[in-house]
């Protein structure tokens, strides 16, 4: 009917009202960070956060030692940013226990140095179809293939430089 009415060819696209969550996986680890590196990693999860909440997309926060930050689903975020501000680096290294059997659509990695060992582990978390942002807040971005899939979108801000900024560009570039 339709198409009749405007005279050009409609085609109907349903819009699932479900949507999976997005799991953003702060590395807290030692290995990978210094302070500054740390705190631009904090900045960026709650940025990303924040963005998330915006859209009301369902989201989880998640350390690299297996803690999880606020609750998982909407509208949390304010347990989210309070427990960003007291968060410290740590020693632990759970970052395949925290994704094993837990697969998500979309996964945001934040970590300090990106290692290409780390980011193979996280890529296990994300099915075929799904979406891998890595994000590097110290040192440069590293050049990955992973798994045949079309390389994740590595995101390198420095530390003088304002994270949405730097996240905007790369994004737009991206696309």
């Amino acid at each position: 009917k339709a198409t009749a009415r405007r005279g050009r060819l409609m085609v109907r696209q349903d819009e699932s009202k479900h949507r999976a969550p997005v799991r953003v996986l702060l590395d807290t680890r030692t290995v990978v960070h210094g302070h500054d590196s740390f705190e631009l990693a904090i900045e960026a999860v709650a940025s990303i956060a924040t963005a998330l909440e915006r859209e009301q997309r369902p989201y989880e926060v998640v350390t690299a030692s297996g803690e999880r930050l606020g609750q998982a689903g909407q509208r949390h975020l304010a347990t989210v940013l309070d427990a960003l501000a007291v968060i410290d680096v740590t020693g632990r290294d759970r970052i395949a226990s925290v994704g094993s059997g837990r697969r998500s659509t979309a996964v945001l990695f934040v970590t300090g140095a990106a290692r290409a060992a780390d980011i193979a582990v996280v890529d296990l978390m994300v099915p075929r179809g799904g979406g891998l942002l890595v994000v590097t807040t110290a040192g440069s971005p590293i050049e990955l293939t992973l798994r045949g899939r079309r390389a994740p979108l590595l995101i390198a801000p420095r530390p003088d430089e304002a994270f949405a900024t730097v996240w905007n560009a790369a994004v737009l570039r991206w696309q």
